[in-house]
């Protein structure tokens, strides 16, 4: 559970010991951290208590206790506004003010990574799988990743198909066994098909995993400016990685 999850956890009231141990170490640790978190209480407490017709009085009160600094700089400008809109139609801001801008390379891996839909062989409900192509999809699709990743390798070694390298270091990543997923992707990487670029995005989603953010940056950026598959995911990431 990250910092976010914990926060979350808070404010919904459902924190346990173990977890509030955890939140609390996390704060006395990381000073942005803990400024961040004491700003949303600040916001939650105006939501929950006075409402938006306290605004003006309460990021006053925000200022003078330094939440809100150097009044003149942009960035102050900024956060008051911020501030002021989370409170006006009830949105927590804490995500934007901190993880945000310090999310982990793990947790921007954990944000995006979702295994690649299976288009190759589609399962019919209620169907009955009969070839090790079949069976080995409707694994994938049933999140049975382990039986999916050694019925990949298997047809690959029988086949020499390459998009079985692209949906087994799929597999692999389901199965956090990433140093294995980043070779198949290499692997995949050394000649052009449909997946290219797709596979390009899922290696670039493991590098982050095994917190290699300069060899993701190298990836996405070229995502980007090719506008191949998930651009403006490769975009999103790139403004928080760089």
């Amino acid at each position: 559970m990250n910092k976010e999850e914990l926060v979350e956890r808070y404010f919904s009231g459902i924190l346990s010991e173990d977890e509030a141990r955890r939140l609390q170490k996390e704060l006395q640790k990381d000073a942005a951290f803990s400024e961040a978190f004491e700003l949303e209480k600040e916001l939650q407490a105006v939501l929950v208590s006075k409402g938006k017709n306290d605004l003006k009085s309460r990021l006053s009160h925000l200022e003078a206790d330094k939440y809100l600094k150097d009044q003149s700089s942009q960035g102050s400008n900024w956060l008051r506004y911020v501030a002021a809109a989370a409170i006006v139609i009830g949105l927590s801001i804490f995500g934007a003010l901190y993880m945000g801008n310090n999310a982990t390379p793990e947790e921007l891996y954990t944000e995006n990574f979702e295994p690649y839909r299976n288009i190759i062989a589609p399962v019919v409900r209620g169907g009955n799988a009969e070839s090790l192509l079949e069976k080995s999809f409707a694994a994938y699709e049933r999140g049975n990743f382990e039986q999916a990743e050694e019925a990949f390798e298997t047809l690959y070694e029988a086949s020499g198909d390459r998009y079985l390298l692209f949906y087994r270091g799929n597999a692999l990543l389901a199965l956090d066994r990433v140093e294995e997923a980043i070779t198949v992707f290499e692997s995949h990487q050394e000649t052009q098909d449909n997946f290219y670029y797709k596979s390009r995005w899922y290696l670039a989603l493991a590098y982050l995993k095994h917190n290699k953010p300069e060899m993701a940056l190298t990836l996405l950026k070229e995502q980007v400016s090719q506008k191949a598959f998930n651009y403006r995911a490769a975009e999103t990431l790139l403004s928080k990685l760089e």
